[in-house]
């Protein structure tokens, strides 16, 4: 919207918070922009460009119960959503069930486990004590994690280590056995 648009008293939708809302231009803030209220929270902003507002709210009610009912997610079946000048109007529908969308990519990829982790999983399987690169290959044997783009993953992995011991002290997974050897914790 322009600024010369923008008339105090007037209902308008705008983006606030990466929601857009309805809001009540109330006056002009004196550093530029406006004060205004957002109608979903009940709570005074400021808008400071009129890039902010998108359209202005009718008498009859129209946008202001397409606005609320999409940011409360009641949007019924074939209601109209208003969009900016030259896009194509959307139709909200029925959300679907988990089962008959499309999986999310956390839910199609299991979380997979961190070098330290993964670390931590071979040594407790592990009766005895093993250095950094022993490890390390157990772990890319195991598949359970995968290099990346750095040169030296076992000084990595070493790094870890000796932080998690020296800041979780008796609460770590390793403990250090000899020099360059780590062995799991008992009982952790």
């Amino acid at each position: 919207m322009k600024k010369s648009d923008i008339q105090i008293g007037h209902t308008y939708t705008a983006k606030v918070s990466d929601k857009v809302v309805p809001v009540r231009i109330e006056g002009e803030h004196p550093r530029g922009g406006w004060i205004a209220i957002n109608f979903a929270t009940g709570k005074t902003v400021r808008i400071k460009s009129a890039q902010r507002l998108r359209a202005e709210v009718r008498r009859d009610g129209g946008v202001a119960e397409v606005v609320m009912a999409v940011t409360n997610g009641n949007l019924a079946e074939g209601v109209t959503v208003p969009m900016k000048p030259g896009r194509k109007k959307q139709v909200a529908s029925e959300p679907k069930a988990r089962s008959q969308r499309n999986p999310t990519p956390r839910e199609t990829n299991p979380k997979k486990l961190s070098l330290l982790d993964a670390a931590a999983h071979v040594l407790a399987e592990s009766n005895e004590p093993m250095t950094v690169k022993q490890m390390l290959e157990q772990v890319i044997a195991r598949n359970l994690w995968m290099p990346g783009a750095g040169k030296t993953p076992h000084a990595t992995l070493a790094a870890a280590i000796i932080r998690e011991i020296a800041g979780k002290g008796d609460k770590a997974r390793f403990t250090k056995v000899d020099r360059g050897q780590f062995q799991a914790r008992k009982g952790a």
